[in-house]
């Protein structure tokens, strides 16, 4: 039993040093492998900021006024007259889709036409970038992004706090 005891300890003793070498480069591979991580999630930030701010070649506005008893259109042209960027759009360049009544079930069919003839319009006018502001029903907003979903869209969403459109930046990544 000696014998064994013995070689367990002269096998521990090899080891030891073995497990520190390994313990320190695991460490060295979790360090490196989280700087990775850091600097991945850094250049997407930056990525996204970018975006953001990149108004596109060709610009384009898409006004989807869905909301019964809201008319956004003045709150638009107000927030693009005070965008540098927008407000040198010109109008060829600027589509409305607006419905005064409800929009139902029974209403989709007319609006996916209306919708996708607007998106047309502005693919004829050359645009690369589309500036999409919305007031809609949940099911029109759906419609509506998998419509833009190959397009370069920049989504802008009114914040009742601010009194003003923010840009959420873009629709899909």
């Amino acid at each position: 039993m000696r014998g064994i005891w013995d070689t367990l300890v002269r096998l521990a003793e090899i080891l030891d040093p073995i497990n520190s070498l390994i313990g320190l480069v695991t460490t060295l591979i979790a360090g490196f492998t989280a700087f990775l991580v850091w600097r991945e999630g850094r250049r997407a930030r930056k990525w996204w900021q970018e975006i953001r701010r990149t108004p596109g070649e060709r610009p384009a506005i898409f006004v989807l006024d869905l909301l019964p008893g809201q008319d956004i259109r003045a709150q638009v042209e107000n927030f693009r007259q005070q965008d540098g960027i927008l407000k040198e759009i010109p109008d060829d360049r600027i589509v409305y889709v607006t419905y005064r009544e409800k929009l139902l079930p029974d209403h989709m069919l007319n609006f996916h036409k209306d919708l996708q003839e607007k998106i047309n319009l502005l693919g004829n006018a050359g645009a690369d970038r589309i500036h999409l502001f919305l007031a809609s029903p949940q099911p029109a907003a759906a419609a509506a992004g998998a419509a833009l979903a190959n397009k370069a869209v920049t989504l802008y969403h009114y914040d009742r706090d601010k009194g003003t459109y923010v840009n959420y930046g873009p629709l899909r990544i």
